[in-house]
């Protein structure tokens, strides 16, 4: 019987910060975190590294959250990724100057804005979103003679 080879992508780095960047990325691609023992991260070292893998069946990813920045923290190295995991899926992106790993790992992660082209707004709303101007210097006196 013969094992079946999966597709893997090792992420690594020695920055924290481009580590979970590109393990962003690989999320991206299809790419998923598991909770195995091929799959388990080495965080703590100086090389940050996690072996993930393309699901045989992709799961629909169905988790909520209501705020536009989230921060997580977690001791295990496992968990936090898979946290990361979670909230990646959900439509945020990492904040690369909020990542911390010492023993405490600790990212934020910002919720992905699309932008919306300026001709598919109503003339209203473009004129409520329009920057008010404002006068600087000093009110003419009109008592004083020149």
């Amino acid at each position: 019987m013969t094992a079946k080879i999966r597709d893997a992508r090792n992420v690594f780095s020695d920055n924290p910060a481009v580590f979970l960047l590109d393990l962003q990325d690989a999320l991206k691609d299809g790419f998923r975190v598991e909770d195995t023992i091929p799959g388990f991260p080495t965080l703590h070292a100086i090389l940050k590294e996690v072996r993930v893998f393309k699901p045989d069946v992709v799961i629909e990813h169905s988790a909520q959250f209501d705020d536009d920045v989230i921060t997580i923290s977690n001791y295990d190295s496992m968990h936090f990724l898979l946290d990361i995991q979670n909230v990646l899926l959900a439509g945020y992106e990492v904040d690369t100057t909020a990542v911390a790993f010492d023993s405490l790992k600790s990212c934020r992660l910002k919720r992905i804005v699309e932008p919306v082209a300026l001709d598919e707004l109503p003339a209203e709303e473009l004129i409520k979103q329009a920057p008010r101007t404002q006068r600087r210097g000093r009110k003419p006196n009109p008592q004083k003679e020149i």
